[in-house]
């Protein structure tokens, strides 16, 4: 029995170009006497900007580092996204304590914060955020070298991607190490999750003292 071969369809991706956003020009550092603690955050699923917005208006300093990515495919509409330089997770600085009530006092006098009229006592109910990168001592605090690493490096440059590699995608297998060659995380290593398609990988990224999951390009990484 003659066995039928399987054909690969072409992608179809005729041009992609990626534009970092800047930070905001008005983040605060402190002073070392009295530094401004920054934390990660970690959101749900494309959940970055609904998160960004809510702790923004609960008084908090947000940074979310993105790109705006502007696909062009052959006798089809132009598609832009807003896509996280490093999915489920954003930088912030401000954030009240998880067990304790907010204590901003509004114009009516009352204690308490409200997003969309709904109040709040805890930033877990902030629309897109799951929860805070912690360890067994607490929030882990970003080091502020860190934070303006990510800030230099979101440019804003535009750059464009060349096509994804099949051969590339068959290479990284689950368990497999990588190592990092593109952005403010380059020379870290990590390991293979998951393949997402034959565009990108789930890993967990050596970084911040731990293993955290997130999402490459496959042009970001290469076998270690």
């Amino acid at each position: 029995m003659s066995r039928k071969k399987r054909r690969t369809r072409p992608i179809p991706v005729v041009e992609i170009i990626e534009t970092l956003q800047p930070a905001p020009a008005d983040l605060e550092f402190g002073t070392k006497e009295a530094p401004k603690h920054w934390y990660l955050v970690w959101t749900t699923p494309r959940g970055e900007e609904r998160a960004a917005k809510g702790l923004s208006e609960a008084g908090c300093q947000v940074f979310w580092p993105h790109f705006v990515r502007v696909t062009k495919r052959k006798n089809k509409p132009e598609i832009t996204n807003k896509v996280s330089t490093y999915p489920r997770y954003l930088f912030a600085s401000g954030l009240p304590s998880l067990a304790q009530r907010l204590t901003v006092v509004g114009p009516d006098g009352r204690t308490g914060v409200t997003i969309d009229g709904r109040p709040i006592d805890d930033i877990r109910q902030i629309d897109g955020v799951v929860a805070v990168v912690s360890d067994e001592r607490g929030w882990c605090r970003v080091p502020h070298p860190a934070v303006r690493a990510v800030i230099e490096y979101q440019g804003p440059v535009e750059r464009p991607v060349p096509p994804p590699d099949p051969k590339m995608a068959v290479k990284l297998k689950p368990d497999g190490r990588v190592r990092v060659i593109e952005g403010p995380f380059s020379g870290f290593q990590a390991t293979v999750v998951d393949m997402i398609g034959l565009e990108a990988a789930k890993v967990l990224i050596d970084i911040f003292g731990r293993q955290t999951p997130a999402e490459f390009e496959l042009a970001q990484i290469e076998a270690a």
